[in-house]
């Protein structure tokens, strides 16, 4: 009998951003969840913790892009 997976506590799921619109830009982020190469390498061994980081992140260059956020936001 097989024994079914153990699951991930609601709480510690931090699904992917990615929304399958993958271009990278000249700083290596991508154009359509705003994380960069490296996060996105990342991604399958981040903590949860790592993982919110990485979306602040991503948020930040987000609003940058969208020209919604402070000086010195872009390229983080």
């Amino acid at each position: 009998m097989m024994q079914a997976p153990p699951e991930t506590p609601p709480g510690d799921h931090v699904p992917s951003p990615c929304i399958r619109l993958c271009t990278l830009d000249q700083s290596d982020v991508c154009v359509g969840c705003y994380r960069k190469l490296d996060d996105i390498i990342a991604w399958r061994v981040l903590d949860p913790a790592g993982r919110l980081a990485v979306l602040a992140a991503a948020d930040r260059r987000r609003a940058a892009a969208a020209g919604i956020g402070g000086p010195g936001r872009q390229g983080e």
